[in-house]
């Protein structure tokens, strides 16, 4: 019994020794095999990381940044300081220029002459007071905008005429009109019997002056018809 139960206890035991030896060596290798793993895992994941983080901060710092507000808003308030300098400026021109077309503040000469065409009323000797007016409108309630008097005026020779001339006289259209009063009597009420006027069938007889930017001259008022009542 002695003789067999030795040679299998040494084997048991040396069998036992490499067992332990293999799994020491499996148990130093998985653990070293798991602790360089688990570097390189921690290694990659730190590397990962770093990246992401170094993606990220690049992402939000280049793109996703707004652009800066003081340079934008430098530029819009320079586009529109420029913008609106100018506009004062154009207006003042504008307004110049429409005075200088209008003529609105200037002001000129009418001028002409006045003869008749028709002999005097019996009686009368077509020497007095000559009245004219530049009308509004040619009728006979037409508004005197501008009116001459010139008194002692001598058209009683045949052919003769008086010479006229209306001053500071504004841009517009006017109507010109007339009559010599020649008894007289004017009371401000209009021509009267014997009066020479100058007519146009049934109304006034009147010339149409336009006065733009310059004086008009060369006009010439027609007495025509003797007042019969």
């Amino acid at each position: 019994m002695d003789l067999f139960s030795r040679p299998i206890r040494g084997t048991a035991v040396l069998l036992l020794c490499i067992a332990t030896a293999a799994c020491s060596d499996s148990d130093s290798s998985t653990s070293s095999g798991g602790s360089t793993d688990t570097g390189a895992a921690h290694g990659d994941g730190a590397n990962t990381d770093g990246n992401a983080d170094d993606e990220d901060t690049g992402d939000v710092d280049g793109s996703d940044s707004p652009p800066s507000p003081t340079d934008s808003d430098a530029s819009t308030s320079g586009d529109d300081d420029a913008d609106t300098s100018g506009a004062p400026g154009t207006d003042t021109d504008t307004d110049a220029d429409t005075d200088g077309d209008t003529g609105s503040g200037s002001a000129h000469a009418v001028s002409g002459s006045v003869l008749r065409s028709v002999a005097p009323g019996e009686g009368n000797d077509a020497v007095g007071t000559l009245y004219l007016s530049l009308l509004a409108s040619c009728d006979a309630g037409g508004v005197s905008e501008h009116g001459v008097e010139l008194q002692d005026a001598d058209l009683s020779a045949n052919g003769a005429s008086v010479a006229f001339a209306f001053e500071d006289v504004g841009p517009g259209t006017y109507f010109l009109t007339g009559f010599l009063d020649d008894n007289a009597n004017f009371d401000g009420a209009g021509p009267d019997l014997g009066d020479l006027v100058a007519v146009d069938g049934i109304g006034p007889g009147c010339v149409e002056v336009n006065v733009q930017d310059e004086d008009v001259g060369g006009l010439t008022v027609d007495l025509n018809f003797v007042m019969i009542f």
